[in-house]
């Protein structure tokens, strides 16, 4: 009980940092789009070894042929690209505390 503890209160400081980078992004009126591709380059290899050495972890995560696996993904990917323009809009015009509570609900 007190790792799972102790790994929310470690996870609730990464979200934090999180939010402090999209408050920075808003501010800075950087491009969101360069940082997504930005984090693509270090994601989408970190995805593939896990899949790669963990098989037996991802085999029941999404029930579809191997092909729409990429499919998800590119759809996931874009869903979460416009979900980070629209939080870089929101903290740039508005109260980045509000904006960041409304977007971790």
């Amino acid at each position: 009980m007190i790792s799972g503890i102790l790994l929310a209160i470690l996870i609730g400081f990464f979200w934090s940092l999180v939010g402090i980078y999209y408050k920075l992004v808003g501010k800075w009126n950087l491009n969101i789009f360069d940082q997504g591709i930005i984090g693509l380059c270090f994601s989408i290899p970190l995805t593939l070894i896990f899949f790669m050495k963990t098989p037996e972890l991802c085999s029941g995560a999404i029930p579809l042929p191997g092909p729409f696996y990429w499919l998800y993904m590119i759809g996931a990917a874009l869903l979460n690209s416009l979900g980070g323009v629209l939080l870089q809009k929101s903290m740039y015009y508005g109260k980045s505390g509000v904006t960041w509570a409304i977007a971790q609900s």
